[in-house]
């Protein structure tokens, strides 16, 4: 594997916790070392990569509503220990665009920069989705491919690069979509994947012949009861728990749903690819 390096352009990050919601429009005011906001239960969560202190002080000002929890300063490595270089995944190479590693036959390459959002594709349950992509692929074309919670965008980057036509990336968190987004860019893959920001559940893309669902427990529950959810022909369930894996695996049987393959890290970490009865 050869690689040509560039500079990471992360190195320090220096996080400011407030109390309050910094929304898209504050943003423009925050200077061109601002990374990312991530805003999750009235909290915001600032990252920059380099000091802004006096950039804070004015921006504080005209947000008197706005608090100050905390300050971080730490190297990005410590951050995002994984993702600063190339690895082998199943048959992709996830690399940074700062790396220029190329594919060795057979591989694919998706060029991924996590940014300050977990999900570079080193996590078991990311692995474990990557490799259920590539056995339904196996079995045949997914036209259309829902991926729920997508993060950086790594999975739904690997549905369009084993074939899928149209592909839908939903996340809650905005941060999120601008990630992955980006990384949509990196890939070229603007015409075929699009990422959205908004809740699962208003996403249950009638027509998808696969969803993926890398997500948190209680939003794959109220994914189960929707209509919409038994229409489509393959499904891949994953970030679940020992516990919750099999009242997951309930649910599915409940519906008629058969179970292709289980895979889990240590029985921690349960990935579940199944066919619906509508493909059976």
């Amino acid at each position: 594997m050869e690689a040509s390096r560039q500079a990471c352009p992360y190195d320090e990050l220096y996080i400011y916790h407030l109390s309050g919601e910094v929304d898209e429009h504050d943003e423009k005011d925050l200077g061109q070392s601002f990374i990312g906001n991530w805003v999750e239960d009235g909290e915001s969560f600032l990252f920059f990569s380099a000091p802004v202190e006096p950039v804070m002080l004015k921006f504080l000002e005209s947000r008197p509503d706005l608090c100050v929890n905390d300050f971080f300063q730490m190297p990005y490595s410590q951050w995002q220990s994984q993702g600063l270089c190339a690895r082998v995944l199943g048959s992709f190479l996830v690399a940074p665009p700062w790396d220029g590693a190329s594919p060795s036959a057979g591989q694919i390459r998706l060029t991924v920069d996590s940014g300050v959002v977990f999900g570079s594709g080193d996590h078991p349950t990311t692995q474990h989705c990557l490799e259920a992509l590539e056995i339904v692929f196996a079995k045949g074309l997914c036209a259309n491919v829902l991926d729920l919670g997508t993060g950086t965008g790594v999975l739904a980057l690997a549905a369009a690069a084993l074939g899928a036509e149209k592909v839908l990336a939903v996340d809650i968190n905005r941060l999120a979509v601008q990630t992955a987004a980006r990384n949509i860019a990196f890939n070229k893959m603007e015409s075929r994947v699009k990422a959205i920001a908004g809740k699962a559940q208003d996403y249950l893309w009638p027509d998808a012949d696969l969803l993926v669902a890398n997500i948190h427990y209680a939003v794959m529950k109220e994914l189960l009861k929707e209509p919409d959810f038994v229409k489509k022909p393959w499904v891949i369930l994953s970030g679940l728990l020992r516990s919750q894996f099999s009242q997951i695996v309930c649910e599915l049987e409940k519906k008629g749903a058969s179970i292709v393959k289980v895979w889990d890290r240590d029985q921690t970490w349960f990935t579940i690819l199944c066919k619906n009865r509508i493909s059976c």
